[in-house]
């Protein structure tokens, strides 16, 4: 937009230049900051991975001991059955 869109009483008080740009300088100290944190970076993305393969090692720990507890319960269920049907012969 310029100037010329907008009626003379809005545009009196207000320069028609605009401000120069500021000049960039390049700090060392930028950069020895962007090593500090790729290397962070490296060291937290390691760490997540132990720690999933941790919780991978867990999770495979409880799947197992699931199936043992359900593998005891059907060995339960099936040997209490068989009583209840030698006991039931049994009266007959």
């Amino acid at each position: 937009m310029t100037t010329a869109c907008f009626p003379a009483e809005l545009i009196q008080g207000t320069k028609s230049v605009q401000p120069g740009r500021k000049k960039l300088r390049w700090d060392t100290d930028s950069e020895k900051k962007l090593e500090q944190l790729e290397k962070r970076e490296e060291k937290s993305q390691a760490i997540g991975e132990k720690d999933k393969e941790e919780k991978d090692d867990e999770n495979k720990e409880k799947k197992k001991t699931w199936k043992e507890k359900r593998k005891r319960k059907v060995r339960m269920m099936a040997i209490i059955t068989r009583t209840l049907i030698l006991m039931t012969m049994r009266t007959i």
